[in-house]
């Protein structure tokens, strides 16, 4: 397979990168997924070129109730392959580091602590 993808990514390759980087977790962190639902979506709503977005309450905002839905993190792959250059092994970095940062949120950190430990 080539080291450079097609401008518009190889879906199939996204997602395996996608589960190898949730593989690739601290077990601490695959824990915290529990109840969450990591999905891939091509675009963000709206006009920025986010990579990826966590959507639930933060664990530590929860005071022991589990919400009546699973949280999710969205990694949005056009943005991501387009900041990557259709370089695989930068693409596969961009989403441990996008899905770390995601995590980071679920676990309560802020963007400002999430730039100290180098993903923002």
């Amino acid at each position: 397979m080539s080291r450079y993808l097609r401008a518009s990514g190889d879906p199939r390759l996204f997602d395996r990168l996608v589960q190898r980087a949730i593989r690739r977790l601290p077990p601490e962190f695959r824990a915290a997924l529990a109840n969450v639902a990591i999905v891939v979506e091509e675009e963000p709503e709206g006009p920025d070129e986010l990579l990826g977005q966590y959507f639930g309450q933060p664990l530590p905002a929860r005071a022991g109730a589990e919400p009546l839905l699973p949280d999710r993190i969205v990694l949005y792959r056009g943005p991501l392959v387009r900041a990557c250059g259709g370089d695989r092994s930068l693409l596969a970095a961009e989403i441990e580091r996008t899905l770390l940062h995601e995590v980071g949120h679920l676990l309560g950190l802020d963007e400002g602590r999430l730039a100290e430990l180098g993903l923002e």
